[in-house]
């Protein structure tokens, strides 16, 4: 697969289930997403297309997980107005 930094890597589905586990998705779940998404993953995929999907797939099951699993997605689409959200949040805390 071709990360964001455009290194190629061999494709590690228990990399997937690892992330899908950290968004809170329960194992039924993230079994029902890797066995849909692993067979569509091609040589050359994307780790952002390959999340896509997996998100997607994620949003029709849970809501509550789908939105766990795009929020670091979210604050990077935030572009460089997202420092300041970040520093914002830094004084919250």
């Amino acid at each position: 697969i071709r990360k964001s930094s455009g290194e190629l890597q061999l494709f590690d589905e228990e990399k997937l289930r690892l992330s899908l586990r950290r968004s809170g998705a329960d194992e039924v779940i993230v079994e029902e997403v890797v066995a849909r998404v692993v067979p569509m993953v091609a040589e050359g995929s994307s780790t952002q297309s390959i999340l896509r999907r997996a998100w997607r797939l994620l949003a029709s099951r849970s809501r509550v997980v789908a939105a766990r699993y795009g929020l670091r997605s979210a604050l990077g689409q935030l572009g460089p107005d997202g420092h300041l959200f970040e520093r914002y949040l830094a004084r919250l805390l």
